[in-house]
């Protein structure tokens, strides 16, 4: 296991390319500072600053993009109390087996880095299924403070959104009855929206894509 002084990078930090983005961005992006567990959340991920994950888990208590539609989670701070280890639960019973729980949305969507491909992949709430972004870490943070965020979201929200949105916490996640992946759920305007934990969205999401596997899986065979 590397030790911090390993993994502190001086020479050729991340900050200053996370900085750029957040400048450039055409949405509101607040960089949050980081909370005491920095040290930890860096420890636990064995990634050097030098990289983008490891800059935001060390540098940053977690970044809240578009008034707080997407949460990138860090090292945690009192506007955003997840940290990414911890969330994750490295070092104990892992959130999700298939990789690292890297940022989710409002809307109840997830991203997670995903171990195999080395990609970030997005967890939609109208497919219940994991989409490949087919960008690294890096990349795809890019494109989630600049111009393609709105074009990914394009049909997963809708006028008015920013009204609901504002009533969410970092630690909230808006809820949609019927569900996003029904057929009676197409329509998010016609739903009830209500909010719910995120750890709650998470967990009632997951079991419902693995009924639904099992069930593809059981008419299949």
């Amino acid at each position: 296991m590397r030790s911090l002084d390993a993994l502190v990078d001086t020479d050729d930090p991340g900050i200053s390319r996370l900085a750029a983005f957040a400048e450039e961005s055409p949405h509101r992006v607040d960089v949050l500072p980081p909370g005491e567990g920095a040290a930890d959340c860096l420890l636990a991920l064995q990634v050097t600053t030098r990289s983008m994950l490891g800059t935001v888990a060390y540098q940053t208590g977690g970044l809240l993009v578009a008034d707080g539609w997407l949460r990138v989670l860090g090292a945690g701070s009192p506007a955003l109390p997840r940290r990414l280890d911890a969330w994750n639960g490295l070092g104990a019973e892992r959130r999700h087996a298939g990789g690292l729980l890297v940022a989710d949305d409002a809307g109840g969507g997830f991203f997670s880095w995903q171990a195999d491909t080395r990609t970030v992949a997005y967890f939609a709430p109208d497919t219940l299924e994991w989409e490949d972004t087919r960008l690294g870490y890096e990349d795809w943070l890019r494109e989630m403070l600049g111009p393609p965020l709105l074009a990914f979201y394009d049909g997963l929200r809708w006028d008015g959104w920013r009204f609901l949105a504002s009533e969410l916490t970092s630690s909230q996640a808006m809820f949609f009855y019927p569900p996003r992946f029904t057929e009676e759920g197409r329509d998010p305007i016609e739903s009830y929206r209500g909010l719910v934990p995120v750890e709650e969205s998470w967990e009632v999401q997951q079991d419902l894509a693995r009924q639904l596997a099992e069930g593809r899986a059981a008419r299949s065979g």
